[in-house]
Parts: structure tokens; sequence; C-alpha cells
């Protein structure tokens, strides 16, 4: 594949590219924006058990199953599978989107192009993994079209970069062209698009260093044989000068070189300034080629790529040098030299800087997605669960409970109906119970019978919902009295009447408020899980990824 196609790709795994395709099979209306965060903030990123999440809160069910002896055919599709060609490295995702008893219509993971096979051909390749899939329940992504505008703003930005070299380009090209075509234009011209080139691949060199694992770069750097490997090259022991990598020199000489090209265009100065540089750096191309090929015995076809330009801008030089051998070849200042080093040194400077913090970024990042998967196994989470305080005085027949009433597992929540963090907890503990149907939720309030007591009054009334219309009933309240922006009792009250069943509740609300003081509740919310109080590391919205 092209560098120019990869580069107008967004920068997906074989991950993003599977979902993307299968929620666009299913009639989903989502943001790849959307799913790449989702997929990214999963412990177990990249795994089948991330695409299965993820797919998931589009409403699409999955199941993992080995082939064994059944045919293809016997799936229905689209179905997901793990593939691997005889040259790559490591398996990837695909999507069989037809099977019969001959042929096989698949998604190419590195073109992402649908393919057709013989079934023999694609057993060759096929890992014998199988995710089911079923797209009956497809949903729409939450918050779409608010997604949609920011991935569209993130797209204008993330282009603006390359729009800021090539339009310059095309600007200073033009102004260079328009007048009376000479050898001085020429050659400026030929230095301001090598320079370009040179830049753009320099600043591939830096990526490499943040992030050597990039798909892109792999593709670039070792997929053109066994002998391409820029990892080997760039991280060898002469991969530094003065303890500052290659990589940031050539950014740095490159990127003044362009600016100077851009800035000052056919000047006459700065034509000979950098054609006495590209003479003077060229003894580098034979350094470097044979450090490649003697020394690593491996090539860097960025480091290659670079030595080309170098090559072709000290042909260019020669020739420069040769028309003008009787002008003084650097009649400008002191000044302007001073100028073109100082800007050099800043770039130099601020890639040495930037590149460690970069790393240290992207580092953190990964730091962080192995300690959540750390974090979110189960028998850690278990062993500090059970390290907390236990809830000593049985919850049983008080409160309001929402879910499953026999389910294995129990949430108990303690709250004050007026209390900001309750409501920003109770939408996300409403979704745990509606996909999960071995958990219910106790929900406990912190109201007394105090006349005074403002949290008396709705709590009463959620009890009465429940006691005369069910759970059912009590839930959707539950849901008008949190989910709303205001907590206005006069209003919830007159959407649920009621008339002398509100007295009746002092004793529920006697009881809840004496268990509270017994287990000596002090903040809300308080959360306990299968009868302990959630660990203080834990967040009420990582309970999606425990229970």
């Amino acid at each position: 594949m092209t560098w120019f196609k990869y580069l107008l790709k967004s920068n997906d795994d074989d991950s993003h590219l599977v979902i993307n395709r299968l929620l666009e099979k299913f009639g989903n209306q989502f943001t790849e924006r959307q799913v790449a965060k989702l997929l990214a903030s999963h412990e177990e990123y990249p795994s089948l058990l991330a695409i299965k999440d993820v797919l998931s809160r589009y409403g699409i069910d999955s199941d993992a199953v080995r082939k064994g002896n059944y045919a293809y055919s016997d799936f229905e599709t689209p179905f997901i599978c793990l593939i691997q060609q005889e040259d790559w490295s490591r398996p990837s995702l695909s999507i069989v989107l037809n099977a019969d008893e001959e042929e096989i219509c698949y998604l190419d993971p590195i073109s992402s192009k649908d393919k057709i096979v013989s079934v023999s051909e694609f057993e060759q390749i096929d890992k014998q993994i199988v995710l089911l899939l079923d797209g009956d329940g497809a949903v729409d992504e939450e918050n779409y079209q608010e997604n949609k505008r920011v991935q569209f703003l993130d797209r204008i930005i993330g282009k603006l970069p390359l729009l800021l070299g090539v339009f310059p380009l095309l600007w200073t090209g033009v102004f260079l062209l328009s007048g009376n075509f000479h050898f001085q234009q020429l050659i400026s011209v030929a230095f301001l698009i090598s320079s370009f080139v040179a830049l753009f691949v320099c600043i591939l060199l830096l990526w490499h260093e943040v992030d050597a694992h990039n798909p892109f770069l792999k593709e670039v750097c070792g997929g053109q044989g066994k002998k391409a490997n820029c990892g080997a090259v760039l991280e060898s022991k002469s991969s530094t000068f003065l303890g500052i990598s290659w990589s940031s020199w050539g950014f740095a000489y490159f990127a003044t070189f362009f600016v100077c090209q851009m800035f000052f265009p056919g000047q006459a100065f700065h034509l000979m300034f950098w054609s006495v540089a590209s003479i003077f750096v060229a003894p580098y191309i034979l350094f470097s080629i044979y450090y490649q090929s003697k020394i690593v015995k491996q090539w860097c076809p960025l480091c290659v790529t670079v030595q080309g330009v170098l090559l072709l801008n000290t042909i260019m030089s020669a020739l420069v040098l040769f028309h003008t051998i009787k002008e003084n070849v650097l009649s400008g200042s002191w000044h302007d030299i001073g100028l073109i080093v100082f800007l050099g040194v800043c770039f130099l400077v601020g890639s040495h800087i930037a590149i460690p913090l970069l790393k240290q970024a992207k580092d953190s990042a990964d730091y962080e997605r192995k300690w959540k998967k750390l974090k979110y196994n189960a028998e850690i989470f278990q062993s500090l669960l059970e390290k907390n305080e236990r809830i000593t005085v049985s919850p049983d027949d008080i409160g309001i409970i929402i879910g499953n009433p026999k389910a294995g597992r129990e949430i108990v929540k303690v709250c004050n109906p007026y209390c900001g963090p309750c409501s920003k907890v109770h939408p996300i503990l409403e979704e745990l119970i509606r996909e999960n149907n071995d958990i219910r939720l106790r929900i406990i309030f912190t109201a007394s019978v105090d006349e005074q007591d403002i949290k008396t009054p709705p709590v009463a009334h959620l009890l009465a919902i429940q006691e005369k219309y069910g759970q059912e009933k009590v839930h959707q309240a539950m849901n008008d009295w949190y989910l709303a922006e205001k907590k206005d009792y006069q209003l919830f009250s007159s959407k649920y009447p009621m008339n002398g069943e509100l007295k009746l509740q002092q004793n529920k609300i006697k009881v809840m408020r004496e268990w509270c003081d017994a287990m000596k509740i002090r903040a809300t919310p308080t959360i306990y899980i299968d009868g302990y109080e959630l660990p203080d590391s834990y967040r009420i919205y990582e309970l999606k990824h425990l229970l």
C-alpha cells in the first residue's frame, strides 16, 4: 500500500476497521471518533473482548466459538474471524461477509477491500476462531449528532498541519514560476520541493521515536522485506550525534531549509547558502549508507529516502556553484547567517525536548491501559472489596428495589433525594442493571420522620408509588426524579398523585433512618457491593467493567 494511501487513511488498526464496517452493515449511525474512544478506553484493547464490548454498546450481541468441524456456510454471516497470511507477523481481524460451500467473501484487513477466495484457500489462513453476531437489536450511537459535529471539527484540525505545509509550498512555487523562467528559479523550486519532502520524512522518523509500533510506520519501515527495519537503524549505537538523535538533526536541518525557501523564495543569498550547506552535509550520505549496509546490515527506508534527497540537493548545489563561481557566494550579512543558525537551533532544541514529552504521553496511555487491566481483574477487585467495611445490619425488606428481585448480586445505594452526586450516578447504575439481569439495585434513603426534613416528602412519595403501583412504576418515578434538572417536589407529586398513602410510609422511613445510623452513613452516595462498601480506589462508572 502506498504511503499516500496510508496517510489519507485514519490511523486505525484492524479493530477499528472491523467495527466500523460492521456498524455500517447493520445500519447503525456512528462516528469513527467515538468507536476509537471506546476501544482505546477498554482495558483489554486490542482483543476480541474489546470488540465484543464495543459492539454491545451499539446493540450488537456477539459470542465467540471455535469453528471446529463446522462448515463456514453453517454460520450466519457476517461474522468476525482471525486470519494470518504466511508473511504476516501476527493474526489480523477480518469479517466473513458471505460464505457458501465453494467460496468465501471476506474483508481483507490490509487493503480494506472485500476479497473472494475458495474455501480451501481461506482455510489456509483462518485461525479457527469465530465471533458470531446478532444485529437485530442494533441501536444508534448515543449523542450521535454532537459526536458527529466534534468529529468533523477534529478532522479539520487534524488536516491543518498538512494544509499548512502544502499551501505555502504551492503558493511559493507559483510565485517562483510566475516571473521570467531561468536557472535560479528552477533550482529554487527544486530546493523548495526537496526540502518539503525531506522534512515530511524526518517528521515520520521523529514519529517513529515516539511510536515505533504504529501500523503505518511498521508498513513503511518493515513491509519491503527482511532487510528493511527502521528500528534496527534508529535504535543502534550510532543513531545519535552529541546526544541528539539523527532524526532531530535532520528535522532541524530540513525545517530550516524549507522555511528559508518559503519566506525568501528565489533570493540569491539563501540559494547560495543552502547550496554550500548541501555540499557540506554530503559526507553524511556515505556514512549513513555504509553504516546501514556494513554495520547494522539493515536498511531504514525512511533514512534512505533522506539520503536520496541529500544526494539530489548535492548535485543541484554543485550546478549552482558551477554557474555562479565568479560571484560572491555568501554575499549576505552576518545577521542573515545568524538568523538561519538561530532558527535551526530552535528547531533542534524544540524537537529534542518534544520527543521525550510525546513519548512519555504515549507511554502514560499504555501504562493507564495496563493499570486498568490489573485494576479491573475480578480477583483483585473482590480481594479489595472484602477488605472494606461490611454491612452489619441486614438491609432486607427496606428501601426500593430496582431490577431483578431474584438476582444473585446486589448493589446497595444509600442516597439523599436532593444529592447532586446521587443524581449523577443514577443513570450509571440504571444502565448497569439494565444490561445485567443478575444484579439488583437497592436504594436506601437518609430521610427521617422529622417534619422539617425536606428529604422526607419525596422519599415518602417514592415508597408510596412502590407500594401502590409496584416496581415498574417506581422505577419510572425514580428516573423522573433523579434525571430532572431541577428537583421540584410539587411538580413531581402532581405527576404521581396520592391520597393518604404518604402517611403510611413513616415506619419505612424510620427503619431506613435507623439502618443509616447503625451503619454510620456520613456521605451520599454510599455504595455497597454484595455487602461490602465500594473501595475508594474505584469509581461507580467503573462497575460496568467489574460486575
